[in-house]
């Protein structure tokens, strides 16, 4: 299950909540969903950081190479 499953689920929970006047479950099922989305963003920001560094990295190592075998540095 998918945090987009999780959403959804908690969601018709929260709707069940307010049409049932359960404001404080209302409340705290929202608060909730807020906390998981925002986890989730976090996560997400925190991968593409990963692989961007990860990609940079790469593209270095393989400029480096390029250049040690066209002579343009030495090998140390």
């Amino acid at each position: 299950m998918d945090i987009r499953d999780l959403v959804k689920r908690l969601e018709d929970i929260e709707t069940q909540a307010r049409d049932k006047k359960q404001y404080e479950l209302e409340d705290s099922v929202g608060r909730l969903i807020e906390d998981l989305i925002e986890d989730d963003l976090e996560e997400e920001r925190k991968f593409r950081k990963e692989v961007s560094k990860c990609i940079d990295d790469k593209i270095e190592n393989e400029l480096i190479e390029k250049a040690i075998k066209n002579g343009t540095i030495a090998k140390g």
